[in-house]
């Protein structure tokens, strides 16, 4: 694998607002959503807590041993994301979706911001988020 500089922290810093909007929209349109203005601002909350944890995780560009330290506040985040959810009744499957709808945004981001370089497309959504 070459070695290159990622291009994802730059991406989620450059497009943080628009990320979040767009998450916050398939957020709350699934079928997981629990509508009400408590539960609605504890999601954007937490929403915006992950792609933080997220980008500074992978600024480090340690994309593969999540065991260390950059890495702890992601996992905190996640563990403590997963707890509080099961305690207010979401399926398992419900908490899943709040990590993964994320994806749809950010490839599609990814895929604007790298339309011109299929190498670094390959390597920014493929390689570095398995």
């Amino acid at each position: 694998m070459p070695n290159l500089e990622p291009r994802l922290p730059s991406i989620l810093e450059r497009h943080e607002a628009d990320l979040l909007t767009e998450w916050m929209t398939l957020l709350r349109n699934s079928a997981a959503n629990r509508p009400g203005s408590t539960a609605d601002q504890q999601l954007e909350e937490s929403a915006r807590t992950f792609l933080n944890a997220l980008r500074r995780g992978l600024a480090t560009g340690n994309l593969t041993d999540f065991s260390r330290g950059e890495w702890s506040g992601a996992l905190q985040f996640l563990t403590s994301l997963s707890r509080r959810r099961a305690e207010e009744g979401y399926t398992p499957v419900e908490t899943a979706m709040f990590v993964f709808s994320l994806k749809q945004p950010l490839f599609a981001r990814i895929r604007k911001e790298l339309d011109n370089d299929a190498q670094g497309l390959a390597d920014e959504s493929g390689a570095q988020l398995c």
